[in-house]
């Protein structure tokens, strides 16, 4: 009778465990997500993959300053769209919006030359200013991301990530949503088209494949239309040849020296912790 009660336990406890984790992956998104979105630039059969990447302002203080993680493997991308190619050419951007604000977050490809976005470089006359824009403008695109967003949800999940292919034609699609409607295209059509300035979507793989690199920009919304807001340049993505997304986090990496130091607080902690327990053996 034991054995069985345990058995049952077991069971039991193995359903919650797997159904935690179905949960897990279908987490459903909320306003401020960060969404990273692809797309076949070729044709609006294939489907878009959106993998959504949580709350902004977390996610940002996840990543150490300086410090580079991958978000999407190139197995999960070739997976659900197939690996970029010339023939096979993928488009990527990453954005967010959060609707009480009006603030968004959005991507602008610069080159690799640019060991920092233009605008942030020493005697840099162009701009990096991607938001001069409206709060009721902005708003317009926050609505877009959420559908977007809403579109994840309804779409089939893709490995253990929170990802999910969606049908380009879908009113949700990424492609619907910023190809279709143009409404992103006031960020997109700007004057200003090189640099951190540049078009917010990257193209994997061109007919000589590149690495893309995508700045993400910070942007408050204007209180009048023309006005500069201040954009926080926040990183960049990278978009390697293969499919994969990495992200890089703004500012500096630690000083080696600051290692050293951490390194040794924690060997003290160690030895001081087992001092304690020996006086207690």
């Amino acid at each position: 009778m034991k054995i069985q009660i345990i058995c049952q336990i077991a069971v039991t406890g193995a359903l919650l465990l797997a159904a935690s984790q179905v949960q897990a992956q279908v987490t459903p998104y909320s306003d401020g997500d960060l969404l990273l979105n692809f797309r076949d630039i070729s044709s609006t059969t294939p489907p878009n993959l959106t993998v959504d990447e949580g709350n902004i302002n977390t996610f940002l203080s996840s990543v150490p300053a300086g410090t580079t993680e991958t978000l999407v493997s190139a197995t999960t991308l070739s997976g659900a769209m197939g690996a970029p190619t010339s023939a096979n050419q993928v488009g990527f951007s990453a954005a967010a919006g959060l609707s009480s604000s009006a603030t968004l977050w959005m991507t602008r490809v610069f080159t690799a030359a640019q060991a920092t976005p233009i605008g942030l470089q020493t005697g840099s006359t162009e701009t990096h200013k991607s938001s001069e824009l409206t709060a009721s403008t902005q708003g317009q695109i926050d609505t877009q991301l959420f559908n977007i967003g809403q579109g994840y949800n309804a779409g089939t999940q893709v490995g253990t990530l929170n990802a999910a292919t969606v049908s380009s034609s879908d009113p949700t699609s990424y492609a619907t949503q910023t190809v279709l409607t143009g409404i992103m295209s006031y960020h997109g059509l700007e004057s200003t088209t090189t640099g951190a300035g540049g078009a917010i979507e990257g193209v994997q793989a061109a007919a000589t494949p590149a690495t893309v690199y995508e700045a993400l920009w910070e942007l408050p919304a204007s209180a009048t239309a023309g006005s500069i807001a201040g954009d926080i340049y926040e990183g960049y993505f990278t978009f390697q040849t293969d499919g994969e997304v990495d992200f890089t986090a703004a500012g500096a990496v630690p000083e080696p020296s600051t290692y050293v130091l951490l390194a040794l607080g924690g060997m003290f902690v160690i030895a001081f912790r087992r001092q304690i327990r020996s006086l207690f053996a």
